[in-house]
Parts: structure tokens; C-alpha cells; sequence
């Protein structure tokens, strides 16, 4: 049944012209923020910001491989893996692949018009509730990301009175492949995001204050086209993702914090997240957030072994159709140096 309103859900997007064409992607995020009540567009670096944030990749100067799975709301599976190549001078190179797949769907014929009451109850008696043919609906994307920092020097007026802003930036192709049916569809999107990152206690003199990132993303720059087999063409409208962090180091306790609001807008659709990041040591995260749904919660570890990080996500979600467990796998095969 849960997968029966899956179907549904998919149908309506078709038929609305890609409105949410595309809104399989967001499941793909990953647990750092799920966990955060899926806020992303300040916090997450590396390739764990390519969906949310591409200049996120700018963020992280090492190669990493990510790997994730997720059941999503026990109606799909969501697996992602990506890498990042960090030997590009100047600029981070990320490849990432997200898959999105519902199996097992029955396949029902429609006999409410053509039936009568009595024989659509023979029909139902003598077919069997497991006797249906089944067939899956499956969403993929692969985005390639290019990303780099820089750095503004911002003079107030007076020869000591001076901060420095870092900007990172990114831009994503994404190629999109989507089937339901036996139908498919293909696309190629762009998406744009930019980070500020200021230190607040030059801003406000407060010695220990931390620094404030202001985080933006353009989803499908002027629309993305998705083109399918029956000559149908859906149009995926342009959404921006915006918000405010707050990081604040907690020198006394060697812990820091994250602080996040964010607000995402679609045509007439809006929404506003929440999300509250506790990092003890840089080694163990608690995480706390509310997205328009309801609360949802995890934890972040960071273990070296042989010099090298892994770093593991996992992420609760309460959700009205199901609750649902996320986990997102970060390698660096590169050792510290």
C-alpha cells in the first residue's frame, strides 16, 4: 500500500509539468543533514554539499570517497557514492551518483469504470492479493561539481580596522535519468552555490564570538528540461535554498556548535528548517533538527585508523508516512599529514 502512494506521489509530478520533477534528489541528502532537519546550504563540506551546496566541495582540500544508503520511509531505497579529487591546484573536482529506486509496485488493472460492484469482488476473489505483476520505478543522477575558494579583504576605513570574507563557490552539471513504467526520461540541469564567511568578532567585537556563513543555492538555473519517451517534456522549475549559521568554537570544553536557520522557496511552495549541531572534540556530533514535517535527530563519528579519517553519519527521521534511518559513510584515503 505504502508503495502504491509512492506511485501516486510520482504520477502527480508528471502530470504537473516537473513541478517536482526532481524532488526525488532531496532524499539523497545526506545524514549530517537529515539529522539537522535537513539543513545543508551552510554547513556541509565536501561531498556531502554537492545537492545542497556545491561550494561546499570548495571546503575540504583532501580526495574522499562517500558511500550512503537509506530507506526511505519503507517505500525506496536510497544508495549515493561519490569521490573528490583534491589535486587540482586551485579547485576541487567531485563525481557523485544518487539512486533512487522503488521495486516490487503491483502492476492493477483499472476496473472501477468497466466493472460492476459485484464483479469487481469476483475479480479481486479469484486474482489474489499476490498474484500481480510488479515492476519498479527507478531514479538516477550524476552530478559533476567544480569548486573553489577565494578570499575578500574588507577594509573598514582605517589602516587596522580589516577582515577577511571567505567565499567559496561551486557550480554542478547534473544529468538526470528517471523511468516509471516502462517510460523514461532524461535531463541535464545546472546548480549554483555560494558561501560567505565572516568572522564575527571582527563584525561585532566580541573576542570569542565565532564566525557567521551565509550560504545560497540556485537549483536548476532557469529550468531543467527532463525529455521523456512519449515526447512529454517537464520543466523543472529554478529553487533557491538560503540560510544562516552560526559556528561558535567552545575553547573551555574543546567542542564547538552549529547553530543553523534555513529557508527553501519553490514557485509558491516555501519552507523553513532548523537545526542545532553539537561537536565534541571534533571526534562525536549530536544533532538535533526540524524540518516542516517534525523533528528528527542523530550522531556523527570521526575515527582515525592508520592516519587515515572515516567518518560515519546517521540520521532519524519522523515522518507521517514512516520513520526512516539514514547512514552516510565519508573515507579520506589520504593520511594526515
Amino acid at each position: 500500500m505504502k508503495k502504491l502512494i509512492l506511485l501516486i506521489i510520482f504520477s502527480i509530478q508528471l502530470a504537473y509539468g516537473g513541478r517536482y520533477g526532481d524532488a526525488f534528489i532531496q532524499t539523497s541528502l545526506p545524514a549530517h543533514a537529515s539529522a539537522m532537519g535537513n539543513t545543508a546550504v551552510t554547513q556541509l563540506r565536501g561531498l556531502s554539499s554537492v545537492i545542497s551546496n556545491p561550494a561546499g566541495l570548495a571546503q575540504v582540500q583532501q580526495s574522499s570517497l562517500l558511500l550512503q544508503y537509506s530507506d526511505v520511509f519503507g517505500l525506496a531505497s536510497q544508495s549515493s557514492i561519490g569521490f573528490q579529487y583534491a589535486g587540482m591546484d586551485k579547485y576541487q573536482l567531485g563525481i557523485s551518483w544518487f539512486n533512487v529506486n522503488v521495486s516490487g509496485i503491483s502492476s492493477r488493472p483499472d476496473i472501477l469504470d468497466s466493472l460492476t460492484f459485484i464483479e469487481r469482488r469476483n475479480f479481486l476473489r479469484q486474482k489474489g492479493l499476490d498474484s500481480w505483476e510488479t515492476f519498479s520505478n527507478r531514479d538516477d543522477a550524476i552530478y559533476i561539481t567544480l569548486a573553489r575558494s577565494t578570499t575578500h579583504n574588507i577594509k573598514i576605513g582605517w589602516a587596522y580596522d580589516e577582515f577577511d570574507i571567505i567565499n567559496p563557490i561551486g557550480i554542478s552539471v547534473k544529468i538526470l535519468n528517471k523511468s516509471v513504467l516502462e517510460e523514461s526520461g532524461r535531463g541535464i540541469g545546472l546548480d549554483f552555490g555560494t558561501k560567505f564567511i565572516i568572522p564575527g568578532k571582527e563584525i561585532f567585537y566580541i573576542r570569542k564570538l565565532g564566525d557567521f556563513v551565509l550560504g545560497l543555492n540556485v537549483e536548476n538555473i532557469y529550468t531543467t528540461g527532463i525529455y521523456w519517451t512519449t515526447r512529454h517534456v517537464d520543466q523543472v522549475w529554478m529553487t533557491f535554498r538560503g540560510g544562516i549559521a552560526l559556528h561558535q568554537p567552545l575553547e573551555i570544553i574543546h567542542s564547538e556548535v552549529w547553530l543553523i536557520w534555513e529557508r527553501k522557496e519553490l514557485i509558491n511552495n516555501e519552507s523553513v528548517r532548523y537545526g542545532i549541531d553539537f561537536r565534541m572534540a571534533d571526534r562525536v556530533s549530536i544533532r538535533l533538527g526540524r524540518d516542516f514535517y517534525n523533528w528528527n535527530g542523530g550522531i556523527g563519528l570521526r575515527i582515525t585508523l592508520g592516519g587515515r579519517d572515516l567518518i560515519f553519519d546517521y540520521a532519524y527521521q519522523a515522518h507521517p508516512l514512516d520513520n526512516a534511518h539514514r547512514m552516510t559513510f565519508t573515507i579520506f584515503p589520504e593520511k594526515k599529514r
